[in-house]
């Protein structure tokens, strides 16, 4: 009878594990801090064209998915586009992070860019909806995916805009 007690302890304690391991972490715990960190550093080497920098946020397996019909690019070609956009300035608003996991999570926030673009005069100072999903592996969050849309000035007021 202990035997199969012991037996039986030992199955629901590795069935709570599991189920604690697969379980979404609780808010304040860090994690939405650090992606939003990780989110705001990838923009910085962005702005200083750091392709080794940029390259070490996104994972392997990225894809910056297109929200007005043009092909989505993986990460090389992402990483190629460096030095025909500068960003000038960039502010990340309204920030939120939802977890799907304990290890993927979608942070969504209003952004506003101030760049240039190679070939084109003038500075485009855009807001945009932004949405990117990270993947927490091997001890870093790594970006999978990214999606921006372009939304009006007005429409950026009631988004956290200044």
């Amino acid at each position: 009878m202990k035997t199969r007690f012991s037996g039986i302890a030992c199955i629901i304690a590795l069935v709570a594990a599991g189920c604690a391991a697969d379980a979404p972490p609780r808010a304040g715990d860090g994690r939405e801090a650090a992606i939003i960190a990780r989110s705001r550093a990838l923009f910085e080497a962005e702005g200083r064209n750091d392709r080794p920098a940029i390259a070490s946020f996104l994972a392997e397996d990225f894809v910056y998915l297109s929200s007005n019909g043009r092909p989505d690019r993986p990460k090389a070609e992402e990483i190629a586009l460096q030095g025909d956009v500068t960003v000038e300035t960039f502010s990340m608003l309204n920030e939120r992070v939802r977890f799907v996991s304990a290890d993927i999570a979608a942070l969504h926030y209003l952004a506003h860019q101030r760049l240039r673009k190679a070939g084109r005069d003038g500075v485009i100072c855009p807001y945009s909806g932004a949405m990117e999903l990270w993947r927490h592996d091997r001890g870093r969050w790594l970006m999978v995916s990214r999606t921006e849309w372009l939304i009006s000035w007005d429409e950026a007021a009631g988004c956290g805009r200044p």
